[in-house]
Formats: C-alpha cells, structure tokens, sequence
C-alpha cells in the first residue's frame, strides 16, 4: 500500500514539473534596451532586427508612427521594409512616395503600398509600407535630426521630438554600429 502512495506522489509530482516547465519556454526574440527593438536568432539567415514605432509629429498636431525590420549576416545583402502608419485629419489612401532626411543624408522610398485606414475619434490612420536598401538605412541612424515627408501635393512634414532622437541615438549605438557596410 505504502508503495503505490510513493508511486503515485512521485508520477504527480513528475506531471507538475512537465506541465509547468511547458509554460516557461519563450520565443526566440529577445527583448533589448528598454524595448526599443527585438532580435530574432534565424539561424544561417543571420539575425533579424525589429525595430519598435518612433513617433514623428507634425506643426498641426498630426503624427507618424514608423518602424523597421531588416535581417543582417556578415554583410549587407538584403533590404530593410519600413511600415508606418500616419494619423490625420485627411483620409489618405495613396502616396507617390516617402522621404527620409536627417540634414546629412536622404533617402527617397518611391514604391509606397496603401495596407489599411482605421477611422478614431479625431484621426484616421493611414497605414504604409515600403523598402529601402539597408545600406541607405544605416546612414540615417547617424543624425538624429530626422524629418520625414510623405510626398502627397500639400503635405506636411514630419519631425523627430526629443524622444525619438534620444531613441535613434540608442538604435545607432546598440544596432547600427554593428550593422556595417
């Protein structure tokens, strides 16, 4: 009798365990630097970077959220996609293209695909995405001073706050100085 307890406390117990370290495994991301941007380990493809929204914000109350994801081996083979989403008083559906300047450096994205509009209370959001060469990327991240204007006729640009510059600065260090040409 005093047998088939200990059996039977022993199979509990080694039930529990498996069951509650299937609840400990996490993803393969891994969440860095105050959760400015997640690392994915692909194997032989390398390393992904996602880079989380930096809000940019315009004279007239409007802003855009933009964020990056590009993949990165031992060189620079592959393109870096740019989704941002804009939130404004105007419905916009199409854009000819998008520019990013940082007073040093310019990049022209010209293939800009409409995904989706969401209407709040006070804004519609407009959601975008684009390509741009990861070479032409990491330029960008050595100035902070950034300014981005989506190039509709009679469009505003946008500008990077004090927070999104200190960001850029911390993405430069932590990712752009390891991500070279």
């Amino acid at each position: 009798m005093k047998k088939n307890w200990l059996i039977r406390s022993f199979c509990i117990l080694l039930f529990a365990v498996i069951v509650t370290s299937c609840f400990t495994v996490r993803p393969a991301a891994v969440k860095t630097n105050k959760k400015l941007f997640e690392t994915f380990f692909l194997g032989d493809q390398g390393t992904q970077y996602f880079i989380k929204p930096l809000i940019f914000q315009d004279d007239f109350k409007n802003y855009l959220e933009l964020d990056i994801t590009f993949r990165y081996l031992d060189k620079i083979l592959d393109s870096a996609i740019i989704n941002f989403s804009i939130y404004s008083r105007e419905h916009i559906k199409a854009l000819d293209s998008i520019t990013i300047n940082n007073k040093g450096y310019s990049v022209v994205a010209r293939d800009v695909n409409y995904l989706y509009s969401e209407r709040s209370k006070q804004f519609f959001k407009s959601r975008f995405s684009t390509k741009v060469g990861l070479s032409d990327l990491i330029p960008l991240f050595s100035n902070n001073a950034w300014s981005i204007t989506p190039n509709k006729t009679g469009y505003s640009q946008f500008f990077a706050p004090k927070s999104t510059k200190t960001k850029i600065d911390r993405l430069n260090f932590n990712i752009f100085s390891i991500v070279k040409y």
